[in-house]
C-alpha cells in the first residue's frame, strides 16, 4: 500500500523519445443481490434503488460528461432485473396503479403509507435502517425527523406522530439519497429549496404534489439507467460485463475451495445455468452479449475460467496475489520478481483471458474521506504516475484499478472526486485509459501461466465465504437444498412450469452475498437481514418442492443476531 504522498511528477519528454503510455482500465462492479421476498414479491430491502439514486447515476452522469472518460461496468444481471421491476412498478403507481412492493419506496405514494399510525413501527424502522451517516447527515431537518422516529420508537409514541410527519420523512429521505447529479435537476432543487426554506422542522412541509414530482424524478432516474448505459456503450468508451446471474462463487460450486464442509452437488450444471441466463439478460437489456466479467471478490480456479470461456466470457478479474501464488506453483523454487508484470494471463489449455487488480491502486479511495476532493484526485493520479513510472521500460504493462465502493464515507458520494479524476487523467500524457477488450485484440500485452491457483482478492482467498460456524451452517444448508431440488426433478414431481420457478428459487439462494454478510466480523444488523433473507429464500424453495424445512435452516436462524439491533447497513 502506498503511504508516502507523492508530491513529484512524471518526467518531461524530448522530442525524439517515444513515450510509453501505461494502459490503465478503470473498473467498477455494480451489484445488488435479490432483495425480493419470492413469495409476497415485496422488496424486503431497498438497496438496489437507493444505490441506483445515487452512485450509479452519478457514475453515469460523469461517464456521459467527460468526453475522454474510459471504463469497465460490470453488472450483475440480477441487478438489472431489479431495476426493471422497479421500473414496472413505479411507471405503474404513476399511472395511478398500486404502490411499489418497496415499503420505504411506497412511502412516496399515499397508496403506501398506511392511515392507521399504528403500522407505522415497521416502516419507521426501515427508513432509520436505510439511513447510514452520510445519508442522515445531509440535512438538517431530515436529522431531525430521524431523531423524532428513533424517540417516537424507544418510546412507543410512534401513534402520537402525524400524516405530516410521514410525507416528510418519505419527502427527505429520498432527497438525501438522491445523488449529485440528481440534485442538479431543477425539480429536486425547487423541493430542496422548499424544504430548507421553513427553519425548523414543521408537519406537512412536503403535500401529495410535492410527493409525486419527487416520485417521477426518481422514476426517470431508474428506468433511465440501462438505456444510458446502452448509449455508453455505443460510445465505445465504455464496456460493459456481466457477471454470472445471481452472483455466486463459482470456485465452491466447482469443487475448488478446499475449506468447504461439502462438495457442491451438480455444481457444474448450476455454474452453465447462471452463466447462460446472465448472458441471455445481458442481450435483452443491451443487444450484444458481454465479452467478460467478474466473479464475486474476483474469486477464480481454472474451472471456472474455462466455464466462462464456454459462454463467450473472454476475460475475468482476480487479484494479484492469486498471479503471485499461480507463477510460484508453475515454477517451484524459482525467483519471482520484486514486481510482477501486468497482464493478461493466459493459463495453459484454458480459454479466456486473467487480469489482475492492481491492489494498491484500488484501495487508495478508501483513504481519501475528509480529503478535499480535488487534492484527493491529484494525489491518486500521481500515485497513478508513479506505477506507470515503475513500468516505463514494459509497453505491454496493463492495470486494472477497480474504483469500488469504497466513497461510502464521502458527504457526496465521491462525486467531486469523480469529476477530478477524470479531469486529471485526460491531462496525463504517461497513461491511456483502455478496456478488457480492447487490450484482448493485443496478444502482446498477454503472459502465460501454466497452472491457476484457487483464490481471490479479499483477504485470506475465500476466507470470507467460507470462515466460521455460520457459514459452514449456511453452506451445509444450501447443498442440503440443491439435494432435495435434485430429488424432486430425479423423482418428477414438477412439471415443466413449477421446475423453473424452483431453479429460479435456487438461483436466488446460491448467491455469495449471503455467506459473505455472514460472520463474527460483520456488523449485527447485515448478519440479521441477509440470514433472515437467505433463510426465507431456502425456505420458499423447499415450499416450492412441496418439502419440509430441514433442520440445519433452524439451526442457522439460532446463530443470527436479532433483527432489531440498531446498527446501520449500507
Amino acid at each position: 500500500m502506498f503511504d508516502v504522498p507523492i508530491t513529484d511528477h512524471a518526467p518531461t519528454v524530448s522530442a525524439n523519445q517515444v513515450r510509453t503510455r501505461l494502459r490503465i482500465v478503470l473498473c467498477t462492479h455494480l451489484h445488488q443481490p435479490l432483495y425480493r421476498d419470492a413469495a409476497s414479491g415485496r422488496q424486503v430491502l431497498p438497496w438496489a434503488y437507493l444505490h441506483a439514486l445515487q452512485e450509479y447515476a452519478d457514475l453515469t452522469h460523469h461517464l456521459e460528461a467527460a468526453p475522454t472518460a474510459t471504463a469497465v461496468l460490470n453488472l450483475s444481471p440480477v441487478l438489472l432485473e431489479q431495476l426493471g421491476d422497479y421500473g414496472t412498478m413505479l411507471s405503474r403507481a404513476l399511472r395511478g396503479g398500486p404502490p411499489p412492493q418497496d415499503p420505504v419506496l411506497a412511502l412516496l405514494t399515499p397508496g403506501g403509507r398506511p392511515v392507521d399510525n399504528a403500522a407505522w413501527p415497521p416502516l419507521l424502522r426501515a427508513v432509520l435502517d436505510s439511513a447510514p451517516p452520510r445519508i442522515a447527515n445531509r440535512y438538517p431537518p431530515y436529522q431531525r425527523l430521524l431523531e423524532m422516529a428513533r424517540q417516537a420508537l424507544a418510546n412507543g409514541t410512534s401513534h402520537w406522530l402525524s400524516s405530516g410527519f410521514l410525507r416528510d420523512l418519505a419527502a427527505w429521505h429520498h432527497l438525501a439519497w438522491c445523488g449529485e447529479s440528481a440534485q442538479a435537476d431543477e425539480r429536486i432543487a425547487a423541493l430542496i429549496a422548499h424544504g430548507l426554506s421553513q427553519g425548523p422542522v414543521v408537519p406537512a412541509r412536503f403535500g401529495e404534489d410535492d410527493l409525486r414530482q419527487l416520485l417521477e424524478v426518481v422514476t426517470d432516474i431508474i428506468v433511465g439507467l440501462v438505456p444510458r448505459w446502452r448509449r455508453l456503450l455505443g460510445t465505445g468508451r465504455v464496456e460493459l460485463s456481466a457477471s454470472p446471474w445471481g452472483h455466486p462463487l463459482l470456485p465452491a460450486m466447482l469443487g475448488t475451495v478446499a475449506d468447504l464442509p461439502d462438495l457442491y452437488p451438480g455444481g457444474a450444471g448450476r455454474a452453465k445455468w447462471h452463466l447462460a441466463r446472465a448472458q441471455q439478460a445481458f442481450v435483452e437489456a443491451f443487444g450484444v452479449r458481454s465479452r467478460g466479467g467478474w466473479l464475486p471478490g474476483g474469486a477464480v480456479c481454472a474451472k471456472s475460467l474455462a466455464a466462462l470461456g464456454g459462454f463467450g466470457q473472454a476475460w475475468t478479474l482476480t487479484g494479484e496475489e492469486v498471479i503471485r501464488d499461480s507463477l510460484k506453483a508453475g515454477s517451484p523454487g524459482a525467483a519471482l520478481p520484486a514486481l510482477i508484470p501486468p497482464r493478461g494471463w493466459r493459463v495453459a489449455g484454458v480459454p479466456g483471458v486473467v487480469f489482475a487488480r492492481h491492489t494498491a491502486l484500488s484501495s487508495l479511495a478508501t483513504h481519501y474521506a475528509g480529503w478535499d476532493a480535488a487534492r484527493a484526485a491529484t494525489n491518486f493520479v500521481e500515485h497513478l504516475a508513479r506505477v506507470a513510472r515503475e513500468h516505463a521500460d514494459d509497453p505491454q504493462a496493463v492495470v486494472a484499478v477497480v474504483l469500488g465502493g469504497d466513497r461510502a464515507d464521502w458527504p457526496d458520494g465521491g462525486f467531486a472526486f469523480l469529476s477530478h479524476l477524470f479531469a486529471r487523467l485526460a491531462e496525463r500524457d504517461d497513461v491511456e485509459p483502455t478496456t478488457f477488450s480492447a487490450v484482448l485484440a493485443e496478444p502482446d500485452c498477454q503472459a502465460e501461466l501454466s497452472t491457476l491457483v484457487p483464490g481471490s482478492w479479499e483477504p485470506g482467498g475465500f476466507a470470507s465465504w467460507v470462515r466460521g460456524p455460520e457459514r459452514a451452517t449456511a453452506w451445509r444448508a444450501l447443498c442440503g437444498a440443491k439435494r432435495a431440488f435434485d430429488q424432486a426433478v430425479v423423482e418428477g414431481t414438477l412439471d415443466d412450469a413449477a421446475q423453473a420457478r424452483a431453479e429460479l428459487q435456487l438461483a436466488a439462494c446460491e448467491a455469495a452475498d449471503f455467506p459473505w454478510w455472514l460472520g463474527d466480523e460483520r456488523p449485527a444488523l447485515a448478519r440479521a437481514a441477509f440470514g433472515a433473507l437467505f433463510v426465507a429464500h431456502l425456505r420458499y424453495l423447499y415450499r416450492l418442492l412441496d418439502e419440509p424445512v430441514p433442520a440445519e435452516v433452524d439451526a442457522l436462524v439460532s446463530m443470527l443476531p436479532p433483527a432489531s439491533d440498531t446498527a446501520v447497513m449500507e
